[in-house]
């Protein structure tokens, strides 16, 4: 593991080093190919870690050009770039950016250096959890937020952002709209490449839900129920919802597959993470690759459903990377504890926007 870990940064080096050069010599179309074929090849061997496969599914390169002909007027792609710190190539110059992409130009954001980021995200991570109120001004998420929104045209309405390492901790689709008091849709993803792929799915799924619901948790049955009233489906009896049921049931007729259960983030070992079923079933990342899914939207409505660990170039490494790994468009989820209710209320209104027509990052 020591010895991946520094070819994985030294692949990373070169890779930041090639993309700071271009980008210094104007040639954007480089600067972003170089940060995305590092990002397609640690992409493609996480996948075959957690057993998908198909692992080169996501690895067709996923080019400037090709983002910013797939971009409708209304919409933006924001991709973060925050090199290492390095002392192998001192008089190299290293600098954080954003691309941020409209389907009418390419802007690159300056960005402040990442070194200490990760300490004060950590900080940042133990308030939110305690639920403290934070100035904007003494956010730490705030300046790497602002320069990047300042560079959006007026008329973005959706956003889709590309993290990078420190980065995948932070919230950033929730505090683009609360930083700069917008209503803009935002959602994540691992990389062009893969933003590229899932475009290729209607992006309202207002189908019926599957729903998985633990009869022990408080509100979960009321949520699964709440759900499939809207939208249509059905809730899965207890005796069909071990890992086993689940696989061997047909997915595909289901738009939307609700888990209102327990789900464990396993940050020090990525595929250890499950969904802990009724009965007693577990779900576990390699299970979940060979669920058969086709592009349906998972709602994990869990604490810190969406969590995992954050490995250099390669994001967070958890539960939903193992379902988008499985065919997945889309999971909707929280890193961080909810409790009951505002994992009711979240799941209300989400499922209220689906229901009226709306995207998933819309509603």
């Amino acid at each position: 593991e020591s010895a991946r870990a520094g070819v994985v940064a030294m692949s990373r080096l070169a890779h930041d080093l090639l993309a700071t050069g271009l980008l210094g010599r104007g040639d954007q179309e480089g600067a972003f190919a170089a940060v995305e074929r590092l990002r397609a090849r640690e992409l493609e061997e996480q996948l075959r870690r957690i057993g998908s496969d198909s692992p080169e599914a996501f690895a067709a390169l996923g080019s400037l050009a090709a983002v910013r002909q797939e971009l409708a007027v209304n919409e933006a792609f924001v991709a973060y770039q925050l090199p290492l710190p390095q002392t192998l190539v001192p008089e190299a110059v290293t600098h954080s950016w954003a691309f941020v992409v409209t389907r009418e130009a390419v802007r690159v954001a300056t960005l402040p250096t990442a070194a200490g980021l990760s300490a004060k995200l950590a900080v940042y991570d133990g308030l939110l959890r305690r639920r403290d109120v934070i100035a904007p001004m003494n956010d730490p998420v705030y300046a790497w937020i602002h320069p990047v929104s300042s560079a959006l045209p007026a008329d973005v309405e959706r956003v889709f952002v590309v993290p990078d390492g420190p980065l995948h901790r932070a919230p950033l689709a929730g505090k683009f709209g609360a930083f700069e008091g917008d209503s803009r849709a935002v959602s994540t993803v691992a990389s062009a490449s893969v933003w590229l792929a899932l475009r290729q799915e209607d992006p309202a799924p207002s189908g019926a839900v599957l729903a998985v619901a633990d009869p022990v948790l408080p509100r979960a049955v009321g949520e699964a129920n709440s759900a499939v009233a809207r939208l249509g489906g059905r809730v899965v009896d207890v005796s069909e919802s071990s890992g086993a049921g689940l696989i061997k049931r047909n997915l595909g007729a289901w738009k939307v597959i609700h888990f209102a259960t327990h789900a464990v983030a396993d940050v020090a070992h990525p595929e250890r993470g499950e969904i802990r079923l009724p009965g007693g079933g577990r779900l576990r990342a390699a299970e979940i690759v060979d669920l058969g899914l086709r592009g349906q939207v998972i709602v994990l409505s869990a604490c810190s459903g969406t969590d995992g660990r954050i490995v250099q170039g390669e994001g967070v490494l958890g539960l939903a990377r193992a379902f988008i790994a499985g065919g997945a468009r889309a999971v909707v989820g929280s890193r961080w504890p909810m409790r009951d209710a505002e994992s009711a209320a979240f799941v209300e209104q989400f499922v209220e926007g689906l229901g009226r027509g709306l995207a998933v990052d819309t509603a």
